[in-house]
């Protein structure tokens, strides 16, 4: 899996988005321990790799798993069902979790304002996305931006 990683980095921009979404698989291997290696053998399926693709793509845009499951060609329920089988988390929770990855870089990279980071992400409004923030990370994004965190 590392080195998948590492080779896709050195393609094009979609590669190392796909490449971005392995290291999120890598990291959960490690969060699971040595007691299962099959996992971290495991690369995800096709349908799985194009689905983190195109949520990494589509982030400036909201996005609905049901549209996403259209696109792939495959059933909803489906695309839920293999998300949480080899990556431990709904496609909603991952659309979630690229979002909020996006925002901290934006707010630890640039002076934009909240309302600006929430638009670019695909919010309509900004209290919406605040709260999603806090949910994630504990805190809002503009304490998260003056506590200095850097991700």
């Amino acid at each position: 899996l590392a080195k998948n990683i590492f080779e896709d980095m050195s393609e094009d921009m979609t590669a190392t988005l796909s490449a971005v979404g392995r290291c999120y698989l890598f990291l959960r291997c490690l969060e699971q321990g040595a007691d299962r290696p099959e996992i971290s053998q495991k690369r995800p399926s096709e349908n799985v790799e194009r689905a983190m693709a195109l949520i990494d793509k589509r982030l400036h845009k909201a996005l609905s798993v049901s549209a996403l499951a259209d696109e792939i060609g495959i059933d909803r329920s489906y695309l839920c069902s293999i998300f949480k089988r080899e990556l431990g988390c709904s496609p909603q929770q991952y659309i979630l979790n690229r979002k909020m990855e996006k925002a901290k870089y934006f707010l630890s990279s640039t002076a934009e304002n909240v309302q600006y980071i929430a638009f670019s992400l695909g919010y309509d409004d900004p209290f919406v996305f605040s709260r999603a923030f806090k949910k994630v990370t504990g805190v809002s994004p503009s304490r998260w931006r003056q506590s200095g965190e850097k991700k």
